[in-house]
């Protein structure tokens, strides 16, 4: 019995000793300073990006504003070259009569 229990005293893990335990205590709070190091990172990293969105989002509504009023200027532009190509229609045809030397009513 006495062997068996040597044997078990020579395997059996021992406590750390004091300095084991602090040097276990420095690794943790070096762990614990990084990681809030880190944290301060991503939250700094996380507004920047949310700064950028913002950014992002109001140069996108400056030009969906700057198309709708070129859409709305080219829509304007479309009916006034319209209105001349009526205007063109009605006039073209005269002006050929009177280079003919025919009169047509306008």
């Amino acid at each position: 019995i006495l062997a068996q229990v040597l044997c078990l005293a020579m395997v059996a893990p021992k406590p750390p000793t004091n300095g084991e335990v602090e040097g276990l205590n420095l690794q943790a709070e070096e762990q614990l300073a990084k990681g809030r190091m880190l944290e301060a990172e991503l939250e700094s990293i996380s507004a920047m990006k949310g700064q950028l969105l913002a950014q992002l989002e109001e140069q996108i509504r400056e030009k969906v504003s700057t198309l709708t009023e070129l859409n709305k200027y080219m829509e304007e532009q479309r009916a006034i070259l319209r209105q001349q190509d009526e205007l063109l229609a009605m006039v073209v045809p005269v002006l050929m009569a009177r280079q003919e030397g025919r009169e047509m009513d306008p």
